[in-house]
């Protein structure tokens, strides 16, 4: 086979070469460089989300600055707001899951603005997990009267600090919040509940629904937090002549937790709990020579009745008790000791 050249000179014919590749042909590659992938962005964190916090707050007490209200009265009452707005809306506590806060939603009074007036806070939990997806829920803790949380001069309130713990073992924390409140000269109260995160929702920690919990803290030291709490020992009693209330209860009790986070009243560490604490309350109800203390019978009544004694000996003791006035009041409606035996009476049926 020949192969013919143009020259110049002419027409030349020469043998082809031998095992030469036809050239490759040149491609320009003109496809786009793909593009990065977006950086994730970074876990939840209180810092984060201070922000988001503090603006709720200005908008909360922004709306209570527009009601009408004497100045010095207004400039009080705008005090006490935001000593609660505080207190509840710069709450965050992060765990390995994410983030628990607290954001501030309304503050709301009858006008006109004045500290003698309760201010009602209203608030919201809500949980960030790691992919900053939310859930809430509001109002997660109400006042002794089922009501939101209120403040004014005649009544206060305080969180206490949150214990997060694993209580079920699935890997998400559950969070336990406590707010205790008290009254100028009046009871005291607390409510309490445990949470959980249970698919993308907040919701009450099943096992501990309906325990009213005081504490909590590890009693027996097997690194899980035990519940503690007065049970059904716990009453309001009123003042024979003052009428002010007050709150009497029975030992706090161990309400013990278990491994599976169920927890019990019954078991070889609560048994041991209640020994230890009526160890020193023993002995008669009422002790007619000594000096009469509410206190001191509450805790022994419980007692009594926590080691199986009758309700009916329990009452007798009570009722032989009883006694003529011991003071002259205004108010001629009970004696200290009839407003016991009505009140702690209940607890001895």
């Amino acid at each position: 086979m020949r192969a013919w050249i143009f020259t110049l000179l002419g027409v030349v014919a020469c043998a082809a070469p031998k095992n030469v590749a036809a050239p490759k042909p040149f491609v320009v590659d003109v496809r786009k460089a793909e593009e990065a992938p977006p950086m994730p962005r970074a876990p939840p964190t209180c810092t984060a989300i201070a922000t988001e916090q503090t603006d709720a707050i200005i908008d909360a007490r922004t709306e209570l600055e527009e009601l009408d209200g004497e100045a010095s009265g207004k400039a009080q009452a705008l005090e006490l707001a935001d000593r609660g707005l505080e207190a509840l809306g710069r709450f965050c506590f992060e765990d390995e899951n994410g983030v628990w806060m607290f954001r501030a939603e309304r503050v709301s009074t009858e006008p006109p603005l004045d500290p003698m007036t309760p201010l009602s806070l209203e608030w919201r939990l809500v949980h960030i997990d790691r992919a900053w997806a939310r859930a809430s829920i509001a109002n997660p803790l109400l006042a002794d009267d089922g009501e939101e949380l209120k403040t004014s001069d005649f009544l206060s309130f305080g969180l206490d600090p949150p214990v997060l713990f694993d209580f079920d073992g699935d890997g998400e924390m559950e969070i336990f919040l406590r707010v205790r409140g008290h009254y100028h000269e009046g009871k005291s109260w607390s409510a309490s509940r445990i949470f959980t995160v249970k698919k993308g929702a907040i919701e009450e920690y099943a096992p501990a629904k309906g325990i009213a919990i005081e504490e909590m803290r590890d009693v027996d030291g097997d690194g899980r937090p035990d519940l503690l709490g007065y049970g059904a020992f716990d009453t309001i009693l009123s003042g024979c002549c003052s009428g002010f209330e007050h709150r009497v209860t029975g030992p706090l009790l161990v309400i013990h937790t278990r491994p599976d986070g169920t927890f019990a009243r019954d078991d070889e560490v609560t048994r041991g709990d209640r020994a230890t604490k009526c160890a020193s309350h023993a002995g008669p109800i009422v002790d007619k020579n000594a000096e009469w203390s509410e206190d001191e019978i509450a805790v022994r009544i419980a007692c009594a009745r926590l080691g199986g004694s009758d309700g009916r000996a329990i009452l007798k003791q009570l009722d032989d008790a009883r006694g003529p006035k011991k003071d002259a009041c205004d108010l001629e409606t009970c004696t200290d000791r009839d407003e016991v035996r009505a009140a702690l009476g209940s607890w001895a049926r």
